[in-house]
């Protein structure tokens, strides 16, 4: 059955690049991962959390007051073993307020991941994760639904697409496949949906950062 699967996969992929002869094109407006955006009232700090997420001292749960709790269960997506940054005044606790509320795209939040918190004991997000797999090379990946990873339309595949890693924005290797025509090197994935899901916390999410990708 898993020989079958992959054959398909691999049947798929190749009827696309029977057909990819074109430079990709943007699919529009990517922004779908909702968040919310905070403000330390005691130092101006600002962060953000994926939403639900509720880390406001006065519409969260009343230990989000207590320095303590907020070492202990807040930690930054970029690294979720560092805690949040202690506030410089009065305890070390922050005291943090909703500013908005919005959605935004995977670009958004490589632009802004030092500033987003994750909770130890959060509860299931709102943004939905896409597992991917390229159907030539095998490459798998996370990116957040609504990205169209540069392969909204027929691409070019000799090109590599404009594709990082979210944690560190650094650029995902090319395919390492080769065009069923001339036999030339490809660098473009691509890319077969595996399934989605939304992840069970927003640390579940920073478990897996490291294989989570989007485009710009």
């Amino acid at each position: 059955m898993k020989r079958f699967a992959a054959a398909f996969a691999a049947f798929l992929a190749l009827t696309f690049l029977a057909m990819a002869d074109a430079q990709a094109r943007d699919s529009g407006d990517e922004r779908t991962i909702p968040v919310t955006q905070w403000k330390c009232e005691s130092c101006g700090m600002e962060f953000f959390t994926f939403t639900p997420d509720d880390v406001g001292f006065q519409s969260g749960p009343a230990q989000n007051k207590d320095v303590r709790y907020q070492q202990s269960n807040w930690f930054l997506l970029k690294d979720r073993s560092r805690p949040v940054p202690k506030c410089p005044r009065l305890d070390g606790g922050h005291a943090l307020r909703k500013t908005g509320a919005r959605t935004i795209s995977g670009k958004n939040l490589a632009e802004a991941i030092d500033k987003f918190i994750v909770l130890k004991n959060g509860r299931e997000i709102q943004s939905v994760l896409n597992r991917v797999r390229c159907g030539i090379c095998g490459m798998e990946a996370y990116c957040f639904d609504g990205d169209d990873l540069d392969c909204h339309d027929a691409v070019t595949l000799s090109a590599r697409l404009h594709l990082w890693y979210l944690q560190n924005r650094s650029a995902v290797n090319d395919c390492r496949g080769k065009l069923p025509y001339g036999g030339k090197d490809m660098k473009a994935h691509v890319f077969l949906l595996v399934s989605k899901q939304r992840p069970s916390s927003s640390m579940r999410l920073a478990e897996t950062l490291r294989y989570v990708i989007y485009s710009d």
